[in-house]
Parts: structure tokens; C-alpha cells; sequence
């Protein structure tokens, strides 16, 4: 008895953040996720931040969103073609270093994901962000258009099941595959193809009892896909015609797309205004109005 508790009083130690001389990492940023970057070798987990999981989907007072996908892709925006440099003085269990993230245009990365309502204050290690969550969840932005599971409660809960789930694996719910490429890759329950992924053993592929593992056998996270292409745009001959078309379906009650700008979608829009309108869906539920003046 006395030996299992010193064994898991040294695997809590082993687990838990520790301190490091201040380092700075700076240059292109590879967005892993809606709050982990990479600078070159450099894996960054950015402080006092918990933005959602892969898998995870957020609340609507209707229906459901994926927010998370909206995080990868603001944070890609805030960072890519510039140079990121982020600056910290911890080290966590997966070898990734807890640092304050910014750039020229944006001084702290992880402050305005958070005031953009697309992460949560992480308040388990930190409360420096958490007066900037007052004013989304005022507004109802993003996260906070509907009560919606944070993210460290939506990874326990994946955890217990799987670990339920694993008997093949002996209570080890994280799956080490080998992709096409030969490149070992491994799955948390919370990542978006858990429930799909299959271990061939036979093919070296195997079970993980802990990220930290996975990792201690060069294993990496799944990589991030969220980012969206836009269509192409239209001829002008196509914008005509769908402009029209809208046109006819706006007054007989239909909804059409609206903006911060009411005015321009209120009137009769020419086609270059129409299809120059931006709509912004990084944050919050895609915004509609019926009727627009």
C-alpha cells in the first residue's frame, strides 16, 4: 500500500507543469490547435487558455456549431505570414512550453481568443484572463450563445468512457496508429477520429496509457485541418443572376445574408457590393436577418 501511494504521488509529479528559465521562441507558427502552435521544433501550449476540443461542438439555443474549428481557423488567421514569438517560463508533461503568444498586429494571442468568445479563461492555472470572458458572454459570443461543457470537463468525460471501453487495450484508452505516410500518430478520446481509428497490432501499431507516452515513443498529434477554403468567386454574369435571385427570395420573406453594415444589405445591392460583403462567422452563430432595412 505504501509503495502504490508513492508510485502515484510520483507519477502526479511527474504529470504536473514544471518551472524553467525564461525562454522565448519566435518565427512561423503551425497551428496544431485552437490553442497549442509549433515554431519549428518548439510545441507551445498558450498560457492561461483552454480553447475546444477537436471533436467537440458548442451550443446553439438551437442546434450545435463547431467552434472549434472557428478557433483553429482565428488563430490561423491571427498568425499566419507573420512572425509569432511567444515567451514562457513553464514546461508541461507533453514537453510543450506554457508561454504568451503575439505578433506585431496582435500583442496577446491568447487575450484576444478569449475576449473573441473562442476560448475559455483556463482558471485552473490561471485567472489573467478571466475578466475578458464578462464581455462575450454579455454579447453571447461564440462559446457563449448556449451553455456548452468546457473543454476540461468534455476530456474527462471522453476519458472515462474510453477508458471503460479499452478492456483490449487494459484500461489504456489512447490509440497509436501508423498512417499511410508511415508516420505514427496517435489519438486522444477527445480527438475528432477517435472513434474510427482501428489498432492493427500486428502492424506495430499499439495502445497509450497517457499523451506522454505517446509521445516518449515519437508519436505526434493528428494534424489540424480545419481551415476552410473559399469558393471560387463567380463570373459577373453568375453574380447577376444569383444576386436576382436572392433579390426575388428576400421580398417574399426569405432570408438573406446580413453584416454589421445593415444598410448596404438593406437597399438594393449592386452585384460588386453583394459579393464584396464579408460575412463574419469566425466567432459567433452565422448571422441572418429576416427582412433587412
Amino acid at each position: 500500500m505504501r509503495a502504490a501511494l508513492i508510485a502515484l504521488a510520483l507519477s502526479v509529479l511527474a504529470s504536473a507543469a514544471v518551472p524553467a528559465q525564461a525562454m522565448e521562441v519566435a518565427g512561423t507558427a503551425r497551428v496544431v490547435d485552437g490553442d497549442t502552435l509549433e515554431i519549428g521544433t518548439q510545441a507551445i501550449r498558450i498560457h492561461s487558455i483552454d480553447a475546444p476540443e477537436a471533436s467537440q461542438v458548442c451550443q446553439l439555443p438551437k442546434g450545435t456549431w463547431d467552434c472549434s474549428g472557428a478557433a483553429v481557423n482565428v488563430l490561423r488567421a491571427m498568425t499566419e505570414g507573420r512572425e509569432v514569438r511567444c515567451a514562457g517560463h513553464e514546461v508541461d508533461q507533453y514537453g510543450r512550453l506554457i508561454a504568451r503568444c503575439a505578433t506585431d498586429e496582435v500583442p496577446d494571442i491568447g487575450a484576444q481568443l478569449v475576449a473573441s468568445g473562442l476560448a475559455w479563461a483556463f482558471i485552473k492555472y490561471s485567472t489573467d484572463y478571466r475578466a475578458l470572458e464578462a464581455e462575450p458572454r454579455a454579447k453571447k459570443l461564440g462559446i457563449w450563445q448556449a451553455k456548452t461543457q468546457p473543454p476540461w470537463e468534455y476530456r474527462a468525460r471522453r476519458w472515462d468512457t474510453a477508458t471503460k471501453l479499452a478492456t483490449a487495450s487494459e484500461g489504456c484508452p489512447i490509440k497509436g496508429n501508423i498512417n499511410g505516410k508511415g508516420e505514427r500518430i496517435y489519438h486522444a478520446p477527445w480527438s475528432k477520429h477517435y472513434a474510427k481509428t482501428r489498432i492493427d497490432t500486428a502492424k506495430g501499431e499499439r495502445w497509450f496509457c497517457s499523451e506522454a507516452e505517446a509521445r516518449a515513443r515519437n508519436a505526434t498529434k493528428p494534424r489540424c485541418l480545419s481551415l476552410r477554403l473559399m469558393p471560387a468567386r463567380p463570373t459577373l454574369r453568375r453574380q447577376r443572376k444569383l444576386l436576382k435571385q436572392r433579390q426575388r427570395k428576400r421580398r417574399s420573406g426569405c432570408r438573406i445574408e446580413g453584416h454589421s453594415h445593415r444598410s448596404t444589405c438593406g437597399r438594393k445591392s449592386t452585384p460588386s457590393e453583394y459579393f464584396s460583403t464579408v460575412i463574419d462567422q469566425s466567432g459567433t452563430k452565422p448571422e441572418t436577418y429576416r427582412g433587412a432595412k
